[in-house]
């Protein structure tokens, strides 16, 4: 049976390490490297250039992205640990509910936080 912190973990994994909580991670990280960089024709000329340059940026902000869904996983489940004992066991029952309907797992969250 596993412990209170691994359902925790798991419920939250479960709820926010979504494919869609990841590629939203990482458009976000585009945006943030976008902004700094120029990626525009202006500055990179070609088509082939800016295909290039995208498909370099790529892998480090993918993994940025992962590393950075993770680390708020570890940080949501420290700040759960001290948080209220109905609201998490509330949060655990949504993401046992998200199990059954996968595909809403904000749904749940949110439901659960009502």
């Amino acid at each position: 049976m596993a412990t209170t912190a691994l359902r925790r973990r798991r419920a939250i994994e479960h709820l926010v390490a979504t494919d869609f909580g990841r590629d939203r991670l990482a458009r976000a990280a585009f945006d943030v490297v976008a902004d700094g960089l120029d990626l525009g024709p202006i500055a990179v000329r070609t088509a082939v250039d800016r295909a290039w340059v995208r498909a370099a940026i790529a892998g480090p902000i993918q993994r940025a992205a992962d590393h950075a869904l993770d680390r708020l996983i570890v940080e949501l489940i420290d700040s759960l640990a001290r948080g209220r004992p109905d609201l998490v066991a509330r949060l655990l029952a949504a993401a046992d509910d998200a199990e059954i309907t996968p595909s809403v797992p904000s749904a749940a969250l949110a439901g659960a936080l009502r």
